[in-house]
């Protein structure tokens, strides 16, 4: 994933909140020049005097029904989304322009462009081993579902997973539970890996994800972080490897079939 910002926009996702108004003015008070040095979003963005409200209660640490609190406003999301405030129900309730990819961390929408075909390749790859396994083999029963590009919840936060699979239910899972195998396909670029590798890792693990599967087509190696008495463990599968899990049974997973349709697509 690459991260996009606009110009003039602080990182996306920084706590707006540890940032404190000088003497509890409203931000319709502040001289420009401070209003922009405090604003963790374009002003362009801030499409409403609702937006500026909660943008203000945000500054100021106030709650939902304080007197300056806003009522929910409807959204759709796009590329300009980008660094706009929201609550999860906003974020889970808004329409999205397709071609990109949306996640809420702290309040705060990040929009990245989809993934490369070096990621969909061999995502798509293993979605039809997933479903080779659950139609074909004799325990292939324990793969109750598998989404491409599904949301995750994590608290007030939603993370975009380039796979998620639940196994061992014995049903459908019910929107918003937790998979028990989370993948994520590596893109280009340092803030991408410390996303996947450190944030997610943390993250998932956190909500109860079991294995947390980490395919780097850079470095043609898988990591396997998994849930443990002691927090996780952690397991590195190289290029040649063929991966196999207690949540699913039987099903084997060779991972050079993936590097080498990833491997396609360079030019």
């Amino acid at each position: 994933m690459r991260l996009l910002r606009h110009p003039g926009s602080a990182v996306a996702g920084e706590a707006a909140s540890d940032r404190k108004l000088p003497g509890k003015l409203s931000l319709q008070q502040l001289p420009i020049h401070e209003l922009r040095s405090l604003c963790p979003i374009p002003l362009f963005q801030i499409a409403s005097s609702q937006r500026m409200g909660r943008l203000n209660n945000l500054m100021l640490g106030t709650s939902a029904g304080d007197e300056m609190a806003t009522e929910t406003i409807a959204e759709r999301l796009s590329p300009q989304s980008n660094g706009m405030l929201m609550t999860a129900d906003e974020f889970d309730s808004a329409d999205a322009e397709p071609g990109w990819r949306y996640e809420l961390i702290r309040g705060v929408v990040i929009v990245v462009p989809a993934p490369l075909e070096q990621e969909r390749d061999p995502n798509a790859e293993l979605e039809y081993l997933l479903r080779q396994y659950r139609y074909q083999h004799p325990q292939g029963h324990h793969l109750d579902k598998t989404l491409p590009e599904h949301d995750i919840q994590v608290g007030d936060d939603r993370r975009r997973a380039d796979r998620a699979i639940w196994t061992g239910l014995g049903r459908r899972p019910k929107r918003g539970e937790t998979p028990s195998i989370v993948v994520e396909f590596v893109s280009a670029g340092r803030r991408s890996r410390t996303r996947d590798y450190d944030e997610k890792r943390k993250e998932y693990l956190g909500v109860g994800v079991r294995e947390y599967w980490i395919i780097d087509r850079f470095t043609s190696s898988m990591m396997v972080y998994s849930r443990s008495a002691a927090g996780y463990d952690n397991k590195v599968l190289e290029r040649d490897d063929v991966y196999s899990t207690d949540h699913l049974p039987g099903f084997e997973l060779p991972l050079a079939r993936l590097f080498d349709l990833a491997d396609e697509w360079d030019d």
